[in-house]
Order: structure tokens, then C-alpha cells, then sequence
């Protein structure tokens, strides 16, 4: 019982990943309501990472996808930090003010 449940919850999570990758490629929606995807850029950027697996494709779309966000987000930080750095750099640790003067 419990390896039918496990594949069950395999499955499903195979469905809700295909399904989440491809929806981001939706560019809008028929009379009926279902999505249109772009096709050429779903092919380029995610069922070619791995031609002949699409779970495994978006899987890796995935990965790729957080590895740029994370990226961009430490870039971001570098940024804020740059901009507001004190008068000295002696303080290994920094506050957000307010529009006011306390530190939060």
C-alpha cells in the first residue's frame, strides 16, 4: 500500500512540474479557456536541456531557473550594499533606516 501510494505521489508531482514549466510559457488563453504556449521557446529553452525526457528537462529548467534568480537577487544585495555603505567600513554589521534616524 504504501508503494502505491508513493507512485501516486510520484505521478502527480511528474504532472504538477510539467505542467508549472509549460504554463510558463503560456502567452494567453483560447475561446475555451486553455493556454497557449509558445512552443518554439518551450522547445528551446526546456525540452531541450534534455530532448528525450520531458520530467527530466523541466527538472532541469528548474534548477537552471533558480540558479538566475539567485544570482540576479546576490547581485541585487551587492548593489544595496554598495550604495549604502557608511562613512566606514570598520562595522561588519549594517542597519535599514527609515526615513527617520533610528536603525531598525
Amino acid at each position: 500500500m504504501f508503494a502505491r501510494l508513493l507512485q501516486m505521489i510520484h505521478e502527480r508531482l511528474k504532472l504538477v512540474v510539467l505542467d508549472e514549466v509549460r504554463e510558463f510559457y503560456s502567452v494567453g488563453c483560447d475561446d475555451s479557456g486553455r493556454g497557449i504556449v509558445n512552443e518554439d521557446a518551450y522547445q528551446r529553452n526546456v525540452l531541450a536541456l534534455a530532448p528525450k525526457n520531458k520530467f527530466r528537462a523541466s527538472l532541469l529548467w528548474l534548477v537552471k531557473s533558480e540558479a538566475i534568480a539567485m544570482a540576479q537577487a546576490d547581485r541585487l544585495n551587492d548593489i544595496y550594499d554598495h550604495r549604502h555603505e557608511g562613512p566606514t567600513n570598520s562595522s561588519s554589521t549594517s542597519s535599514i533606516r527609515t526615513s527617520g534616524s533610528t536603525p531598525i
